[in-house]
């Protein structure tokens, strides 16, 4: 007769943004030897006991994604049971994974290349034209929930990721850009190359700001366009 399936426990804390495995048994099964073996490999910012193990939110779903299908589950004979707002979370992260993994063989195209260039233009579009590989991009992007472009410098990453935005915003939302001080100056011009003279915007300052990360400190600067 097998043995009852070990039970561990997540919860989710909204102050620290981490999530916490916890032991509901008595330790000495594989899959919680599993757990923290790689926990522990982690170790920047995890806590890890006997019994408990507490890391960034961003990592304990990747332990989720590495662990917690059913076949994984069944085989280490032990089950993941989500807990007060972990519950949602948790489901919301399972479902994106699949619809991820759906799509990674079999592209359902949400916009063909016509419905997009037809949707940039009204959106002001105008003054770049896109090459065949960047609407194929375009194309794949927009198919998932979260996709990234690890195309060669100088492919026109930024163009690709500023039409989408233009594809796929909403109302009051805004695109945040996380990178290197090398790549403000693209950012920076990347409205005035794309968007046509015609098209209403403030254009007495930049649409981007910079934010500078010093060693305890942001600063928030804006920043102006150059003098003509």
């Amino acid at each position: 007769m097998n043995a009852q399936p070990l039970t561990i426990a997540i919860s989710y804390d909204p102050i620290r943004v981490t999530g916490r495995f916890e032991l509901r048994g008595p330790p000495g099964n594989s899959a919680w030897d599993r757990l923290l073996a790689r926990a522990i490999g982690d170790q920047a910012d995890t806590t890890v006991t006997i019994d408990a193990i507490e890391l960034p939110w961003p990592k304990a779903l990747g332990l989720l994604r590495d662990f917690g299908s059913r076949n994984q589950q069944q085989l280490l004979n032990f089950r993941f049971l989500p807990e007060g707002e972990a519950v949602e979370r948790v489901k919301r992260f399972a479902d994106e994974v699949r619809r991820a993994r759906a799509a990674k063989d079999s592209l359902t195209l949400s916009m063909g290349k016509d419905e997009i260039l037809r949707r940039l233009k009204l959106a002001g579009f105008t003054r770049r034209e896109l090459k065949a590989f960047q609407l194929r991009d375009i194309e794949r992007l927009l198919a998932l929930p979260h996709g990234a472009n690890f195309s060669v410098p100088g492919a026109g990453k930024t163009t690709v990721t500023f039409a989408l935005h233009l594809l796929t915003r909403q109302s009051n939302q805004h695109l945040f850009v996380v990178g290197p001080r090398a790549a403000f100056p693209a950012w920076k011009d990347i409205v005035n190359e794309c968007i046509g003279s015609d098209v209403p915007l403030d254009r007495s300052r930049s649409p981007f700001w910079k934010a500078v990360l010093k060693i305890s400190t942001i600063c928030f600067e804006a920043e102006l366009p150059a003098s003509s």
